[in-house]
């Protein structure tokens, strides 16, 4: 594995940015998936006084839109220029509630203990430097704030299995017929091993690092994809194996 450079990643997402929109779009804004969505959040949050949140890596808007509706006061974050040029969009009727900022998660520019909760969907398994990125975000956490890790285990069988590389590429194929194949589609796999994320199994990993940065009341949601995509789905057809987890935690005492 080398040092991968950000640059890299930022260009990924910024190419992909249109498309991934669109298929967002599809996966998360369809039918009733919406609302397993936001059901999923609000039981995780819990029923409290509106909040001060921070997504951070917000993509299109896809929690910032659910935290809006939730009542939340949102600041929305992401390294890539056409994201947030896409989730303004998105959520322009609500300018009073959020507020966009182009910025690395790892290095943001807000002062500490500046936000009740931090929220991430998708994101810690794209950063080259994942564990500042949660270093940081404590940071910028109240006392008592909490965190909320939605991800999954996105390449790590891809590169163990010759059966589940194999199905990976016939799936991404899919994928790709599926949206015209539209240049945007470019997937990570050209820069993936080299993520750190991609070598661990998680949400082990995150339940480890958090326990050392000090964070405690620990819950986790396992197998999202069944509770949000339902038991037989094009969506879990694609993805068996990548276990998408939420991890909520508390900013503990731990300076």
């Amino acid at each position: 594995m080398k040092t991968l450079n950000q640059d890299l990643v930022t260009d990924h997402w910024n190419f992909r940015a249109n498309s991934y929109r669109f298929n967002t779009n599809r996966d998360f804004f369809c039918n009733d998936v919406a609302d397993r969505w936001r059901d999923l959040l609000a039981e995780a949050i819990g029923d409290v006084e509106p909040q001060k949140v921070l997504d951070a890596g917000c993509g299109p808007a896809v929690l910032t839109k659910i935290l809006l509706d939730l009542g939340h006061q949102v600041t929305a974050v992401d390294v890539s220029e056409k994201m947030i040029e896409i989730a303004r969009e998105i959520v322009r009727t609500r300018d009073g509630q959020v507020s966009f900022h182009m910025a690395n998660v790892v290095d943001l520019p807000f002062q500490d203990a500046s936000f009740d909760m931090i929220l991430s969907r998708y994101v810690v398994w794209t950063l080259p430097e994942p564990v500042e990125a949660l270093k940081e975000w404590r940071r910028l956490l109240k006392p008592g704030g909490r965190i909320g890790i939605i991800d999954g285990n996105w390449y790590y069988h891809y590169y163990r299995s010759r059966f589940k590389r194999w199905w990976a590429d016939v799936s991404n194929l899919a994928y790709k017929v599926r949206s015209g194949f539209e240049p945007g589609q470019k997937l990570a796999t050209q820069y993936a091993f080299d993520l750190p994320t991609t070598h661990v199994l998680r949400p082990d990993w995150d339940l480890g690092v958090l326990a050392g940065l000090g964070f405690e009341n620990v819950k986790v949601y396992h197998h999202l994809e069944r509770r949000v995509w339902g038991t037989w789905s094009v969506k879990r057809l694609k993805n068996p194996w990548k276990n998408q987890f939420l991890i909520m935690a508390t900013k503990g005492s731990k300076t």
